[in-house]
């Protein structure tokens, strides 16, 4: 069951290296892989930022919402989700790794009947 979404927001403060190494992280390593990967651009970026966005674009199901403005973190993720088309949605910062079997372990646990997993 890989029927959910990954969320994450980005604005241009961040570190395009990051960027890249959470996206693979997300892409790449995973053994359970999400259907869609929505990828909230908080206003301009950097030219590095939105280079490592577009080349990730390439290969992976990504859903591009881009704000005018920098609203910060909270109201970009709202408006994110909103754009998520699944029920099931990870949540995930531009600077985070996550492990190859991050995925396959919380869905598991939300087959099981769990609402909330970290």
């Amino acid at each position: 069951m890989n029927h959910f979404s990954v969320l994450l927001s980005v604005y241009n403060a961040e570190n395009h290296k990051y960027l890249e190494a959470a996206l693979s992280s997300i892409w790449d390593r995973q053994l359970l892989k999400p259907k869609q990967i929505v990828i909230v651009k908080d206003g301009p970026l950097t030219m590095d930022l939105d280079k490592v966005i577009y080349d990730f674009t390439l290969k992976a199901p990504v859903k591009l919402v881009e704000l005018k403005e920098n609203v910060g973190l909270g109201l970009a993720l709202a408006t994110g989700l909103k754009h998520c088309d699944f029920e099931i949605v990870a949540r995930m910062d531009s600077d985070d790794i996550s492990t190859s079997d991050r995925f396959s372990k919380q869905i598991s646990k939300i087959s099981e009947g769990y609402d909330l997993v970290s």
